[in-house]
């Protein structure tokens, strides 16, 4: 696929994901923030659209660079690179106190499928085991600030359906019998499905407020862990600066506080 066309595929996903309410119409400027007066009229899923817009250009080149890919080399370092902010993020998801309420937890079951994935493609379990992982996630002591994460996970899985249509067309093989993480989501229901949680389980400005921080807080967390895989940051997440909105606490400085859960079994979140 060529880069004109790879464009188009992220110009898709960003009109699937939201219902093109334009700047204007929202009466702020491109990359601003949403006032007390404009929740009536904005739904959860546009502010969170409007409001990470800025913040998710390294993860959409990371859409488009998937579609370079061209041997099994390249699929294994992009399940690799997934793997290691998805699989500390469901964890801790899953152990969120009254998210099952809101949200079938079993669609935090993403690792899972890559682990399948890469030993398909050859890794053993203990290659999988020692995949870093990025370990600077905290817990979350709200549901609303954990919905506000896994949208970050959420929204970039729109993109698999066309990932699976590139690697079908590059590495057929591959595709068959090592992309189940990629075919998880063919066909919207489950983004549709997540969206609808999420309108459904935000009703004050409060909740909106902590879901929006925590995604803000998510991508920023997500664009500094793959820095350091790349070599382009040394340091964890102290010095990112708070971006979060006025009274929701800064998440860099909530996982400050929190216990370092590397070592956890997970074997009970499943």
């Amino acid at each position: 696929m060529d880069r004109a066309r790879a464009h188009g595929v992220i110009e898709a996903l960003d009109h699937a994901v939201r219902n093109w309410l334009t700047f204007d119409q929202l009466g702020i400027p491109y990359g601003g923030t949403l006032g007390a007066s404009d929740y009536c009229a904005v739904g959860v899923v546009d502010r969170l659209e409007v409001e990470t817009r800025a913040l998710r250009e390294g993860t959409d080149a990371e859409l488009l660079a998937f579609h370079e890919v061209g041997d099994i080399d390249g699929y294994r370092r992009y399940l690799v690179r997934a793997y290691g902010f998805i699989a500390p993020l469901e964890r801790s998801l899953l152990d969120t106190a009254g998210l099952e309420r809101v949200l079938d937890l079993r669609r935090f079951g993403k690792r899972r499928l890559i682990e399948t994935d890469l030993q398909t493609l050859g890794m053993r379990p203990l290659e999988i085991e020692s995949i870093p992982q990025c370990m600077w996630i905290p817990w979350f002591d709200n549901a609303h600030t954990a919905l506000g994460w896994a949208y970050v996970v959420e929204r970039n899985m729109n993109a698999t359906t066309n990932q699976y249509r590139h690697l079908a067309s590059t590495l057929p093989g591959e595709a068959a019998f090592a992309a189940t993480f990629l075919k998880a989501y063919a066909g919207g229901q489950m983004w549709q499905s997540f969206t609808d949680c999420l309108d459904g389980a935000t009703a004050t400005p409060d909740e909106h407020d902590r879901m929006v921080a925590g995604a803000r807080a998510g991508y920023r967390f997500l664009r500094r862990w793959r820095d350091t895989l790349d070599g382009r940051a040394t340091s964890g997440m102290q010095d990112v600066p708070a971006a979060e909105p006025a009274g929701v606490p800064d998440a860099a400085v909530i996982a400050a506080d929190l216990p370092d859960h590397s070592t956890d079994d997970d074997s009970n979140a499943d």
